[in-house]
């Protein structure tokens, strides 16, 4: 299950359901060999309005190795 809001996400855990947001799936599919970066689909994210704090940004972006 993919979300995003904290409330759902608590919920979801509540209940016992595995839960992955935005940037989890993004890493994935860069872990996957299915984007090459995720750093220009994060600046997309953000101009399109997705709040991402700069430390969620840089966290992301060590998981994912760039």
């Amino acid at each position: 299950m993919i979300l995003d809001e904290s409330h759902a996400r608590l919920v979801a855990r509540r209940r016992g359901l595995p839960v992955t947001g935005t940037l989890g799936v993004l890493i994935a599919a860069k872990n996957a060999g299915l984007v090459a970066l995720i750093k220009p689909l994060l600046a997309q994210l953000t101009a399109a309005g997705f709040y991402l704090t700069p430390q969620i940004i840089t966290h992301a972006l060590q998981l994912a190795g760039e």
